[in-house]
C-alpha cells in the first residue's frame, strides 16, 4: 500500500491533488485484488485508474507545454511508455490471458513513487525557478486568486481603456 507523504509534493496544487488520487485509486486496486473481488470489480477499478491517469498525464503535458518545460518530450514518453503496458495488461487480463497479482500494484505503486519522486519533481522545481526569476511569468499566476485590476488614471481623469 503506498502512502501519500509531504515528501511527494512537487508544489502545483492541481498535480499534487492529482497525484493523491492516484495514490489512492492504486491502494483501491491493490485492495480488491487482495479482497478477491470478482473480475467485473477488477475490471471496473483497472478501467478507472487508466481513465484517470491518461487524465492526469494530460493535465501534466498541458502544463509542461504551457511552461516551454524542456523535459517534455521525455516526459511525454515516460507516460506513452507506461499508459501502453497498463493497457495491454488490462487487455490480456479481459481476454483472461494473464491474471492481476499483487505484483501488478506493486508495480504501479513503484512507478508512481519513482516518477513523482524523479520526474514529476524536476518539473516543480523547474517552474519554482522559473518564478524566482520571473514572479509574473505568463499563465503562472490562478487568475481567481489575482488582486482585482486597478485602472490607471490618464491625464483628465480618465481611465486606460478597456477599464470601466
Amino acid at each position: 500500500m503506498l502512502t501519500w507523504k509531504s515528501t511527494y509534493s512537487i508544489h502545483i496544487e492541481e498535480i499534487d491533488a492529482q497525484h493523491q488520487h492516484l495514490v489512492a485509486l492504486i491502494n483501491e486496486f491493490e485492495l480488491a485484488m487482495k479482497a478477491g473481488r470478482g473480475k467485473h470489480a477488477l475490471e471496473k477499478t483497472l478501467a478507472d485508474l487508466i481513465a484517470y491517469t491518461q487524465n492526469h498525464f494530460a493535465t501534466e503535458e498541458r502544463l509542461m507545454l504551457e511552461h516551454h518545460y524542456p523535459g517534455l518530450a521525455t516526459h511525454k514518453a515516460m507516460h506513452h511508455n507506461l499508459t501502453q503496458q497498463v493497457v495491454d495488461l488490462q487487455r490480456r487480463y479481459m481476454l483472461n490471458k494473464v491474471g492481476l497479482s499483487v505484483t501488478a500494484a506493486n508495480f504501479l505503486s513503484d512507478w508512481l513513487n519513482y516518477h513523482i519522486l524523479g520526474q514529476d519533481k524536476k518539473f516543480g522545481n523547474f517552474l519554482k525557478a522559473r518564478k524566482a526569476t520571473n514572479p509574473f511569468q505568463s499563465g503562472w499566476h490562478n487568475p481567481a486568486t489575482m488582486p482585482p485590476h486597478k485602472p490607471h488614471s490618464q491625464p483628465g481623469g480618465t481611465t486606460s481603456p478597456g477599464t470601466p
